[in-house]
């Protein structure tokens, strides 16, 4: 009898720029779409709990078979069998992400960039840099049918014309 593989520890959500699960060496694994949807629309509310229907909506677009339900149950449990059971935490019937998007570390090293910038330009244009580095497309692009994702979506724009800013200004 062989054991079950062992799952692979995620770093972070990537959705600036078509959604894939980063690793802790900063590795990219390619997901399925229904996957970049179902952990895209988790990422645009980090830390708020997703209900089934708005996973529903997301994976089918309103073209969801009658099993949805139990296809979206299916695949946040193929997520947790690859990822670990972190990755996803229920919460009374809805999902929650347990790990970090890069929207977080783009904002986190955009701040970083601007505080430093006034004392040392040469770290703030590093920060911007690697900030703009994270970018590797259009934000939340496997959901951008979603009414959710259009405002995330202005607010990565915000952050990335504020790092670009800050990477001319130093």
């Amino acid at each position: 009898m062989t054991a079950a593989p062992k799952a692979i520890r995620l770093h972070r959500i990537a959705v600036l720029g078509p959604t894939v699960a980063v690793t802790a060496d900063e590795g990219f694994i390619e997901l399925s779409a229904i996957q970049r949807r179902l952990l895209a629309v988790l990422a645009v509310a980090p830390g708020r709990a997703v209900t089934p229907e708005e996973l529903i909506e997301a994976a089918w677009d309103g073209t969801a078979p009658r099993t949805a339900r139990q296809a979206v149950q299916n695949q946040i449990s193929r997520l947790r069998q690859q990822f670990g059971e972190e990755l996803v935490r229920t919460e009374t019937d809805s999902y929650v992400l347990g790990v970090s998007s890069d929207v977080l570390a783009l904002q986190e090293r955009a701040e970083r960039a601007e505080t430093v910038l006034p004392d040392d330009p040469a770290t703030a244009f590093a920060e911007a840099d690697r900030a703009l580095a994270l970018v590797r497309g259009d934000a939340f692009v496997d959901i951008a049918h979603l009414p959710g994702a259009v405002s995330a979506r202005r607010m990565v724009a915000a952050i990335v014309s504020a790092a670009e800013n800050l990477r001319l200004s130093a």
